[in-house]
């Protein structure tokens, strides 16, 4: 079930030079069979609800998630924006994006307070999320070809959710190959 589309930099490519919006029509195609799908912009927010039947408690998620950009950093992968990212977004649970066709998981532990004045620690997980695109197995030519790009991961990440007696909503990734 596609909940989400966001658009990335070949969509808003083919908007400015095609003066087509091609996630917007997908988006339109699938509500008009039922889907409950919704367009996102490059970039965007999302809350995640949980509420669980037998503690009566309820807690959010808060998802950030950017299409991300820039050049490919072969070295570093592009893992410095993460606490670039972690500054900007201090109220997201989880920073995702993409773009580079990168695929890592880096969670960064953060001391916080409460509204208390309780010192407390929690986690912010970001993921860097690849594609299920491949440009350089079996290949003779091409961008990535010419570019002498390394081979990419192929793939995404789950993230799951699952609730814990003692501590509450906890989260993790899970990659899917």
């Amino acid at each position: 079930v596609l909940a989400l589309l966001g658009l990335g930099n070949h969509e808003t490519g083919a908007l400015k030079n095609n003066e087509t919006h091609l996630l917007n029509r997908l988006v339109e195609r699938l509500n008009a069979c039922g889907s409950p799908a919704v367009l996102g912009g490059y970039q965007g927010w999302l809350k995640l609800m949980f509420e669980s039947s037998g503690a009566n408690q309820r807690q959010s998620i808060n998802i950030r998630y950017t299409h991300g950009g820039g050049a490919d950093a072969p070295v570093t992968k592009g893992t410095i924006q993460t606490n670039r990212r972690a500054v900007i977004y201090p109220d997201a649970h989880v920073v995702i994006s993409g773009h580079t066709h990168n695929q890592w998981m880096m969670p960064l532990p953060r001391l916080r307070i409460n509204d208390a004045a309780r010192e407390f620690r929690d986690e912010q997980l970001h993921l860097q999320i690849p594609s299920y695109k491949d440009e350089i197995t079996g290949q003779t030519d091409g961008f990535a070809v010419e570019k002498q790009h390394a081979p990419k991961p192929v793939g995404a990440w789950w993230l799951r959710f699952w609730w814990e007696r003692n501590t509450g909503l906890r989260h993790d990734a899970v990659r899917a190959v």
